[in-house]
């Protein structure tokens, strides 16, 4: 498997590493290899992102985003999907 080098102070690396895995190692257990350091480091990430309910906070925000876009520029959508429905 290749991936990016994470360096011990948590910052990418520069180059490509090839990680060796014995074919004996379950599908779901490979993307566990790295250095102990890759592996605290994606663990914690893990963590914060579930502790602090990451992933709905992000897409609730980027609903609220696209939302107030669409809402801003709906004359131009509008005006955009009626050319592309007169052009199919």
């Amino acid at each position: 498997m290749w991936a990016w080098r994470t360096r011990a102070d948590g910052t990418l690396g520069d180059t490509w590493y090839h990680y060796e895995y014995d074919e004996a190692t379950p599908e779901e257990e490979r993307s566990l290899l790295g250095t102990q350091a890759e592996v605290q480091i994606a663990l914690a990430d893990f963590d914060c992102r579930e502790e602090s309910n990451y992933l709905e906070r992000y897409l609730a925000i980027q609903i609220d985003l696209e939302s107030a876009f669409v809402d801003q520029h709906r004359a131009q959508l509008d005006e955009m999907l009626a050319f592309a429905d007169q052009h199919r």
